[in-house]
């Protein structure tokens, strides 16, 4: 009889303490993110409070996969909770620029080139130019 209580207990903890087990964390944003701009892991903090029901939680390890950043997929404000649906990852792309003895490798992708200049837009879409002839660029 008193293994049985024993059992009954041990299995009444279990099944109402399966969060301690089992526990997913939960993050929320230090700061505003907008749409597609990078997430980095100084900017969240863990959730302690009870857990959304319909929030699927994510792991810190995707930060650390090189080549590779993760992005908003929308607008986060600030102090909300980030569920995996609301990250997206994006690999990262190089542009190299070779000018004779001078190489530039810039982060982001070419938009347009033409006989003036290469046109870079960035990952957290900022667009800026690369004149070809810098001398010409002054006149």
């Amino acid at each position: 009889m008193k293994i049985y209580k024993l059992a009954c207990i041990t299995i009444s903890i279990l099944v109402f303490n399966c969060n301690v087990f089992a526990k997913d964390e939960y993050y929320t944003s230090k700061r505003t993110f907008n749409y597609n701009e990078k997430i980095v892991k100084s900017a969240l903090y863990v959730y302690n409070k009870t857990p959304p029901s319909k929030c699927e939680p994510f792991s810190l390890d995707i930060f650390d996969e090189k080549d590779y950043a993760i992005v908003a997929k929308h607008y986060i404000g600030r102090n909300k909770i980030i569920c995996k649906k609301d990250i997206k990852k994006v690999k990262i792309e190089y542009v190299t620029i070779s000018f004779g003895a001078i190489s530039i490798k810039r982060q982001g992708k070419i938009i347009s080139n033409n006989k003036e200049y290469i046109k870079i837009k960035t990952l957290q879409g900022d667009t800026f130019k690369i004149y070809k002839d810098p001398k010409r660029r002054l006149q």
